[in-house]
C-alpha cells in the first residue's frame, strides 16, 4: 500500500503545481480525501492483523490457562469446604436457606469468586436434607 500512498502524492503535487486547472481545489480535495480513506484502510487492515496474531497466541495459551484454572479451582474448592466446615460448626443456620448469591462469611466484600463456597454450603443442605426425609420414611 505503501506505492499507492507515493502514487497519490506525487498526483496531489501536480495538481497543486499546476498553473491553470479548472476546479483545482475540488481536484485536490477529492485527491486528499481518497488519499486520507486509504490510510484509515491500512491502519484498519494492519490492526486487525495484529489482533489476529494475538488471538492465535492466545489460543496457544489455552492448554496451559485451562490447567492453571483447573488447579485453581480445586485449591478454591478445598478451602471453601475449610471455611463452610468451620463455619457451620459456629452458626448451623447457615443450611436452612440455598444459596444462589454470594455466601459470605464475613462483612468484608471478597474480591474472589464465592461459588465454590455456594456450592459445598448447597451441597451439605442437601445431604442433611436426604438424611432428614429418610429418618422421616423410616419412621412411618
Amino acid at each position: 500500500m505503501g506505492g499507492y500512498d507515493f502514487y497519490k502524492q506525487e498526483k496531489i503535487e501536480k495538481v497543486k503545481n499546476q498553473k491553470v486547472l479548472p476546479f483545482k481545489e475540488k481536484i485536490l480535495k477529492m485527491l486528499n480525501k481518497d488519499l486520507e480513506i486509504k490510510q484509515e484502510r491500512v491502519k484498519y487492515y494492519n490492526e486487525s492483523i495484529e489482533k489476529q496474531k494475538q488471538k492465535e497466541e492466545m489460543e496457544k495459551q489455552k492448554p496451559l490457562y485451562d490447567k492453571l484454572n483447573q488447579s485453581y479451582t480445586s485449591s478454591l474448592k478445598k478451602y471453601a469446604k475449610q471455611a463452610v466446615d468451620e463455619f457451620v460448626e459456629k452458626n448451623p443456620l447457615i443450611l436452612c436457606t440455598k444459596h444462589t448469591s454470594h455466601l459470605s462469611l464475613s462483612n468484608v466484600e471478597m474480591p474472589y469468586p464465592t461459588n465454590a463456597l455456594n456450592e459445598y454450603a448447597n451441597s451439605l443442605r442437601d445431604d442433611v436434607i436426604k438424611s432428614q426425609n429418610k429418618q422421616a420414611i423410616k419412621e412411618m
